[in-house]
């Protein structure tokens, strides 16, 4: 599915600091780095946060930190990778970003149907809200990684 048609990575190219590059990319790749970088705050405050075990001690949280900063920074490289010109790296984040905006999207409006056939309660918001947001970034920025300038640059059709 990631070898043809939309997803499809052009040979590498050689990049520059200096190369200009499209706004569009720009704009998408600061999303989603913004983005990740708040889900992995969030999973950070998490993962600290005090939790008891049913013995009624303290979870060691040291395992849960290291994970949440590895996938951070493992993230983060794709990005950046893909930001600096990697044609592999694009395809897998545009795939990725639109795939979880329809995912994010689609659990919302599940969220939705299941309040209201629940009883709509207001501080379902609280999770409602940024999911909905979430799901529209991913789109966004999967939209914008494949428009025409930026597939030129990556050297695609």
């Amino acid at each position: 599915m990631l070898s043809s048609g939309r997803f499809k990575a052009p040979p590498p190219r050689s990049r520059t600091w200096s190369e200009h590059r499209p706004a569009r990319l720009h704009a998408a790749y600061g999303v989603l780095i913004a983005w990740w970088l708040a889900v992995g705050g969030v999973g950070l405050w998490s993962a600290t946060a005090g939790r008891r075990t049913s013995a009624g001690r303290h979870e060691s949280a040291t395992t849960t930190l290291l994970w949440v900063v590895f996938w951070v920074v493992a993230v983060l490289a794709l990005l950046v990778r893909g930001w600096w010109g990697g044609p592999k790296a694009w395809v897998y984040v545009q795939f990725i970003a639109t795939a979880l905006g329809w995912v994010f999207l689609a659990g919302m409006v599940a969220f939705g149907a299941l309040a209201v056939r629940t009883g709509l309660d207001a501080s379902g918001l609280v999770y409602f809200a940024p999911g909905v947001l979430s799901g529209g970034l991913l789109l966004a920025a999967g939209r914008l990684l494949s428009s025409g300038d930026v597939r030129r640059w990556y050297g695609g059709n």
